[in-house]
């Protein structure tokens, strides 16, 4: 180990050298100490010294770095009115300190292990203005020395920060002397020296303070109990710590088959995460890797899974909640992208112009992209999305055909060239990946009022329909389909808020255990206070999981609370529909259930996930149908027979893999039949 088996140049220019492999890396490699003095400093450069930073740890390395932070003229004045300025450094250095916490991979940790084992110190010097008395500047010095164990130092002094920008984005250059060479003996013992004062406090004009002891504590509980040497990758689709299920395996076969776009169409529940990044990570060459998904709950339940296959590689989350983010994007993007990084971002982020610009710049052949909820990505507003064009590309879904929308559905399916991998509930049962389950159709009859409003909407649907097809103005166009739509939408709560699907809650709970874990699926805000005061009636405790803003906070908790069984029942609206993790449920009660093929799969898919000790689940459903007497006309009749068909779909779909739905659909045949009402008497 020594520094003088390093090749060094007189001088390196970034736009000629790779500062990094060719500079940074060799000489943290073969040294002992590193001393920075320099004007910015910035988590990200870690990032991107994989090689260097472990085997510096090894050599028993120690590092010191003097920087500093920006002194606003806002900042002067509230030094000026006494604010004590080691707070204000504080106030600066934690959001930064948080930001890099937040990184959560391999060379971070070994950061904060190294500050918690006394091997890295770092230092703020302040610059005094000899103008202004009591007022502070940035101090911005550039040099450094490396030293190995042979008392060999390099030092070299140039225009480069101790960022990712300076280190691989901007243009830059430094000077290089070694003291083993004479004529440059004395210009290394010179920032020797200057490096001493300024960590001393001695150097002229130059305040230092200490590192603020919070920020510090902060990386020292995040510090492993030892260094965590990541310095590999990880070899392609060799991964210790994950063992594919026979679907997983397949579906990343279909993946590599199929010129690396697919489309999984797996049951909810089957492990479709996963299946993506077990295919994704055959693929070395990729150094942009986006993955969209609808909520922020999801962007956290990706992170694990990304961490599973890639676990030193850095992670991006985007969304208005994830500080920083733009900031390290913005400085990977300016670098094309040097290394491999995966990004997590919400559909409603990525689609956006500041976003979009950032994808552009990846290279096709390195820019890999997975769509969660792949049905999303053919909205108007997220189309955008499908102009890009990276080489490698996975949606997940087990149903990516848009409600109503056939040319989104099928720029989706051409987004991904007409490639499709299935996997079935049914399949997924058959492997014991989810569990079964009975099926109990409750029939509710619809109040007169309801029914009446029921028929006065057909009638405007209709009515709108006909002037829809006679109307060539395009403006006039859109207005009719949204009016149109929005009587759908009324017609639809009508049967979605029954009141009598309220009061078979008591039936329901008379009918399950005890310490059942019951989801309870409802419209609306307002209609979940409905069903909770029914469940007060019955003396059922519950809580609810809704998408208001401020409840997103505790919905970790209340998930986590569900499925240890500390409470039994939620209530939830669709904001749980899309992609959520709730094994342990055992019991669903679709209330509110739509003519939406999606919704109930993945409804249908919360409730079979397996979890310990659990051998099937229950699903209570419900078909509302209309009271009629005999004076009811022909097309009142026939409206009503429509409407029950329109349930039947959805039925049909849930009976054909319970365990009893020949049972259920024999029963609700003979109810209607009863009743005139059976669509499949006529």
């Amino acid at each position: 180990m020594s520094l003088r088996t390093v090749s060094f140049q007189d001088t390196y220019w970034s736009g000629e050298n790779d500062l990094i492999k060719e500079f940074y890396v060799p000489c943290m490699e073969e040294s002992i100490e590193y001393c920075r003095a320099v004007g910015y400093f910035h988590s990200s450069i870690f990032c991107y010294i994989t090689n260097g930073l472990y085997p510096f740890i090894q050599n028993g390395g120690r590092m010191r770095i003097v920087c500093s932070v920006n002194v606003s003229p806002e900042d002067e004045r509230q030094i000026a009115l006494g604010y004590d300025i080691r707070q204000l450094l504080e106030d600066k250095i934690a959001p930064a300190t948080q930001e890099l916490i937040d990184l959560n991979i391999a060379n971070i940790k070994n950061l904060c292990w190294l500050i918690k084992n006394n091997r890295l110190d770092i230092r703020v010097c302040l610059r005094k203005d000899p103008n202004t008395p009591g007022a502070y500047r940035l101090f911005h010095e550039k040099f450094g020395i490396f030293k190995d164990a042979d008392e060999n130092a390099v030092s070299f002094l140039g225009s480069v920060n101790e960022t990712l920008g300076g280190w691989i984005n901007n243009e830059e250059s430094f000077e290089v002397s070694q003291n083993w060479i004479p004529a440059l003996q004395s210009r290394v013992e010179q920032k020797i020296q200057r490096f001493e004062r300024l960590w001393d406090g001695t150097a002229g004009n130059i305040v230092t303070f200490d590192f603020p002891k919070a920020s510090r504590l902060k990386l020292i509980q995040n510090a492993p109990e030892h260094p965590v040497d990541y310095i590999y990758r990880v070899s392609a689709g060799i991964h210790p710590n994950f063992k594919p299920r026979s679907c997983q395996e397949d579906a990343k076969n279909a993946f590599l088959q199929k010129n690396f776009s697919c489309l999984f169409m797996m049951a909810t529940g089957s492990g479709k995460t996963k299946a993506a990044m077990y295919a994704i990570s055959q693929i070395d060459t990729w150094k942009l890797l986006l993955i969209c998904v609808p909520s922020l709950e999801l962007v956290e339940q990706w992170e694990a899974d990304v961490h599973l296959f890639y676990p030193n590689t850095p992670i991006i989350k985007c969304g208005s909640p994830y500080r920083g983010h733009k900031e390290l994007l913005k400085s990977l993007t300016q670098a094309r992208f040097p290394e491999q990084v995966v990004v997590i971002s919400t559909y409603d982020s990525a689609q956006g112009d500041y976003y979009m610009a950032k994808w552009r710049l990846a290279k096709p052949e390195q820019f890999a992209m997975i769509c969660d909820e792949v049905h999303n990505i053919g909205a108007p507003k997220s189309q955008t999305l499908m102009e890009l064009n990276p080489a490698y590309r996975i949606g997940l879904s087990a149903t990516p055909r848009r409600n109503f929308d056939e040319i989104g559905s099928e720029k989706i399916f051409d987004f991904y060239h007409q490639n499709t991998f299935e996997f079935s509930i049914r399949d997924a049962q058959r492997e014991h990946y989810l569990v079964e389950y009975q099926y109990r159709i409750l029939p509710c009859a619809m109040p007169e009022e309801d029914w009446e409003s029921y028929k006065e909407f057909s009638k405007e649907i209709m009515q709108l329909q006909r002037t829809l097809e006679q109307e060539e103005n395009e403006k006039e166009q859109l207005r009719l389909r949204q009016r149109i739509e929005g009587h759908y939408r009324d017609r639809a709560k009508l049967l979605k808020k029954n009141n009598q699907k309220v009061q078979t809650l008591q039936i329901i709970f008379n009918e399950i255990p005890p310490t059942a874990r019951v989801l309870i699926y409802g419209d609306d805000l307002h209609h979940l206070d409905k069903l909770g005061q029914e469940l007060d009636r019955i003396g059922k405790y519950y809580f609810k999981y809704t998408g208001e803003l401020d409840a997103q906070k505790e919905r970790p908790t209340i998930l986590k609370e569900f499925r240890q069984g500390i409470r039994k029942i939620l209530l939830a609206v669709g904001c749980l529909d899309e992609g959520i993790d709730i094994p342990a449920c055992d019991v669903a009660v679709f209330i509110s259930s739509s003519t939406s093929e999606r919704q109930f799969i993945q409804r249908r898919g919360r409730v079979l996930r397996t979890a310990s000790g659990k051998t099937s689940a229950r699903i209570y459903d419900y078909l509302v149908y209309p009271i009629l007497s005999a004076r009811t006309n022909d097309n009142e009749r026939h409206l009503a027979l429509s409407m029950i068909d329109a349930q039947y779909q959805r039925i049909n779909l849930m009976v054909e893999d319970a365990i009893n739905g020949i049972q259920e659909r024999q029963k609700l045949d003979q109810f209607l039949s009863q009743r005139r009402l059976n669509p499949y008497d006529f």
